[in-house]
Order: C-alpha cells, then sequence, then structure tokens
C-alpha cells in the first residue's frame, strides 16, 4: 500500500525534482523526472517490490533512533510554471502519515539571459578527423596563442530592454598552488544584448600539461550607473552573485604512439624468415617522419619495414617486422619507435627459429616439409619441398616473404594439443613406430611409463636415454637423478627441443 501510494503521487509530478542530503548538494542520480538519490554514510536499500514497468526507482531508508537526517531539494525546471506537490515520503507498511505531509512549492520564471549550455568540456572530442575523435593534446609554446581548442556559448536576451553582462573566471576555483594555470580565455568578456539578439562567447582551451583543469565562469548582469526603478535589472539581479555559472572542465593528453606494446613472431625453421605485419596508431600528431631503432644486444638481425612509408599523417601506418636465422635460437629485444619530439616507445619483439617438430608445429600446419638425416649421429635437418618438388636452397627474400604471409599466425589451441597430427607424421615417414598408439594424451604415455617420450628424444638426439635399466628399489635421490640427466640429456646443442618449461 506505501508504494502505491508513493506512485500515486510521483505520477502527479512533472517536474525535475532529486532529493538528497544536506551537506551533499549533488545529486548522485537521476531517474525519470523523480528520484530519491543514495548517498555516502546514508543506508539506502533500493525496493525489491519495484514493478519493472515503473519509471521511478523507490529507496528504503534506515534512520538510527534518536537521531534526524537532513535532506537537500534540487528543482530544475522544464519551463516557466508553477507546482505544488507532495513531498514523496511515505513510512514502510504504512499508506499515509499526517505528520510526514510535507507539500513542495516552486515557482520558475523566464531568465533575462538563457544560455545555449551550462558546461564546456574539453577531453576528448572537439572534432572529428580521420574515423576517429581528434585528440586534445598539449599544446607547445609556440602555440598556446596561435592555435587553442574552442568552443562557443550562445547568450539570448530575453527580455524587452538592452542588457549588459559581463564574464569573470571564478578566483576561488582550486588551482595548482605551484603553477596557477592560464589555459582559459573567454572573448568578449563583456557585452551589451539588444532584446531578442544573441551573442556568441568563445572559450579556449590552451593546455601546456596533462592534468585535469575546472573552473568557473561567472556571468554577471550588470546594473546601469544611474538606477531606475522601472529597470527590472535594478530590483532582480545583485552584483555581488553571479546569474550563471558555467562549468569549464578540460584535459589534454601528450601525443603519443599507440600500438601493441609486445608481439611474438611466429616460430619458423632455421633460414626460414618469419614475419608480422601490425598497426601503429596516430595519437595527437600532426605530421612526422617515424624512426626506429634496434636494440644493439639482440641476438638475431631483425628486418623492419614500412610498406606504406615512414610518413606519418593518417589515423594509422602499418609495419612489418621479420628475422632469419641460421642458428637454433630464442631471443626477446625492443625495436623503439621515435617520435618527432624523439620520445620512443618501447615495442618487445619475441622469436624462436630452431629445427624443432615440437617448436614449429604450426608452421607444418601451413608448409609441405621433410625430415633429412645424413648420418646416423648427426642432427636431422628440415627442409622445405617445392611446388615442382625440388627443394630450392636459395630462395630470395620475396618468395620467402610471400609463403610466410600463408603461415597462421595463431594456431587454435586444440589443434597443437592434438598429438595425433604428429605421430601420424612420424610414423607416416617410417621415423618412429608406436605399435599401441597414442589415443588419450598424455594419459597413454604415463600409463606406458613415458617410452613414447624416450623413442622421440633418442630420434632427436641419436643417443640412447636412461630409462631401460629397471631399478629394483625406487628411491628419491634415484627419481631426482634421473631427472637431472633427462634435462641434460634433451638441453645438449645437438637436439632439436630448444626450450624446456616444465619436467
Amino acid at each position: 500500500m506505501a508504494q502505491a501510494a508513493l506512485q500515486r503521487t510521483l505520477n502527479k509530478m512533472g517536474n525535475m525534482i532529486a532529493m538528497g542530503m544536506a551537506d551533499d548538494m549533488s545529486v548522485a542520480s537521476t531517474v525519470n523526472k523523480t528520484s530519491i538519490s543514495s548517498y555516502r554514510g546514508v543506508p539506502m536499500e533500493e525496493s525489491d517490490a519495484e514493478s519493472s514497468e515503473s519509471p521511478y526507482k523507490f529507496y528504503r531508508v534506515m534512520v538510527k533512533p534518536h537521531s534526524q537526517l537532513q535532506f537537500s531539494l534540487r528543482y530544475q525546471p522544464l519551463g516557466v510554471e508553477k507546482c505544488q506537490i507532495l513531498l514523496p515520503i511515505v513510512l514502510a507498511g504504512q499508506a499515509e502519515f499526517e505528520p510526514l505531509k510535507r507539500f513542495i512549492i516552486a515557482h520558475s520564471i523566464q531568465p533575462i539571459l538563457s544560455l545555449s549550455t551550462r558546461e564546456i568540456t574539453f577531453r576528448e572530442v572537439i572534432g572529428k578527423k580521420f574515423s576517429g575523435s581528434k585528440i586534445i593534446k598539449v599544446l607547445r609554446a609556440d602555440k598556446v596563442e596561435s592555435s587553442p581548442y574552442t568552443a562557443d556559448i550562445a547568450v539570448k536576451n530575453e527580455e524587452s530592454y538592452p542588457v549588459h553582462f559581463r564574464l569573470e573566471l571564478d578566483k576561488t576555483a582550486k588551482k595548482d598552488a605551484k603553477k596557477p594555470s592560464k589555459c582559459w580565455q573567454i572573448a568578449p568578456y563583456k557585452n551589451e544584448i539588444v532584446p531578442g539578439d544573441i551573442v556568441l562567447i568563445k572559450i579556449s582551451f590552451a593546455p601546456t600539461d596533462d592534468i585535469l583543469h575546472q573552473n568557473n565562469l561567472n556571468l554577471f548582469i550588470v546594473k546601469n550607473d544611474k538606477k531606475d526603478e522601472n529597470n527590472p535589472i535594478d530590483k532582480k539581479t545583485p552584483k555581488e552573485k553571479p546569474y550563471f555559472q558555467i562549468r569549464l572542465n578540460g584535459q589534454a593528453t601528450f601525443p603519443k604512439l599507440s600500438f601493441e606494446n609486445e608481439i611474438f613472431l611466429p616460430p619458423v625453421p632455421l633460414h626460414v624468415r618469419s614475419t608480422k605485419l601490425m598497426l601503429i596508431y596516430n595519437s595527437g600528431y600532426d605530421g612526422f617522419d617515424l624512426k626506429y631503432e634496434i636494440a644493439k644486444d639482440c641476438p638475431v638481425e631483425i628486418t623492419v619495414k614500412f610498406p606504406d612509408g615512414t610518413w606519418f599523417e593518417d589515423e594509422s601506418i602499418p609495419i612489418e617486422i621479420s628475422f632469419v636465422s641460421t642458428i637454433a635460437t630464442a631471443f626477446t629485444t625492443i625495436v623503439d619507435l621515435i617520435d618527432v619530439d624523439g620520445h620512443c616507445f618501447p615495442l618487445t619483439v619475441n622469436g624462436l627459429s630452431s629445427n624443432s617438430v615440437l617448436s614449429n608445429q604450426s608452421y607444418w600446419y601451413g608448409h609441405e616439409c621433410q625430415i633429412a638425416r645424413p648420418d646416423e649421429l648427426s642432427m636431422p635437418q628440415i627442409a622445405e619441398i617445392s611446388q615442382d618438388n625440388n627443394h630450392d636452397e636459395k630462395k630470395d627474400d620475396t618468395k620467402i616473404a610471400a609463403m610466410c604471409q600463408l603461415l597462421p599466425q595463431v594456431v587454435p589451441p586444440n589443434i597443437l594439443d592434438d598429438i595425433s597430427m604428429l605421430l601420424m607424421f612420424l610414423e607416416s615417414n617410417g621415423y618412429m613406430q608406436f605399435p599401441n598408439g597414442i589415443v588419450h594424451f598424455p594419459s597413454d604415455i604415463v600409463e606406458g611409463n613415458g617410452e613414447p617420450v624416450f623413442k622421440l628424444l633418442k630420434f632427436f638426439t641419436g643417443k640412447k636415454i636412461f630409462g631401460t635399466t629397471k631399478y629394483t628399489k625406487k628411491t628419491k635421490k634415484m627419481e631426482l637423478q634421473n631427472i637431472k640427466t633427462l634435462k641434460q640429456k634433451i638441453t645438449t646443442p645437438k637436439i632439436l627441443l630448444t626450450s624446456l618449461t616444465k619436467i
């Protein structure tokens, strides 16, 4: 019953009214035209009985015994009107409670001046550039006066007589104690508007740092030097209080390059080039020649190319990073991208090149290759089969780059986890045989006491791996020794496994 009575009261309201604690004049949230907003320190709970069809929200407010809770009321009229409404507060479980009945009476009048907006924000969007938004960037000293960001406010005279006004920035606004903000400029700061006329006020924002700037722009109605009792301005507007307050917000950012800060080049066999193409995004630059620098301690030769050139004035620019190695290696290096001011933006590049069958699974899915072994003790060699079945050892970079583009950048995990493709590859070429097969990986390997793993390691290294001798008494010391020996065996330079992550 209480909620139904409150619903009827709210339906009679035709104005924007919100309630809140008296010590905090800002409304936390407003739902449709009327709501009771929750505040810090006040236990307000949204009612479970709220109807999904109701345009309003109801809250359950708990007041401690022998205490009082003060509210402030903010009224935002939608037009020139008078309204009288009942304060929307009822006791839980009761339809009406006479001591709580309070009427709110509000009158709205025609303003002397009207504004197109009461808040200006310079943060992300001032105008459109390319397909994205123009970034509000920190201005250099030589562009503070010549190229500030601007926005306009329209001021209209709603009265039948000329109105003088002036604009002043709020001197009580919080500023940086070390360096006062001088980023706001107003023009014109005073003017006279004839009846029905509109004057545009230009707000200029020239940031020299990347902190948040906030201020209030006060609009004062200027009285005549000689008071005229017939002029309502002399009666309506006291000189010491602003007629309007316009909120100014602005925050800039330093120009920067935006991109994925770490890339992984696809793993490839030896003598094969691995290539990765990515985009670099322009966040605030007008146009400059993009430069780069590769870390000097990089173990391989990194090649950086710009397919569309290094002049950077569009929204994005492609960059191609590649490498080729003649020895088994895994590396991490840094490529610094340098802007017009000499600022470096590091890009971490990871790569792997080896003849490991396990490491190059993604490569096998995109290319047709074969494994050759000159003699029993030598390291197996991997060679790619060309389209005409003739191996060309000296392929130019163009053909290699074209083949690398066919290589999938990311192979789905479910494919890499499927060991059947690797077993089929080894058995079909006569390299290894698995009589019992491996259906469930890795449980079948565990049940076979790791025998397939030892076969695989023996094939890769050409050496006999421990484990054929059966211990009659297993101890913890023997197990640790076995693990140590296995690590030494599979990390030798002649093996095709280039890294050991966990064992």
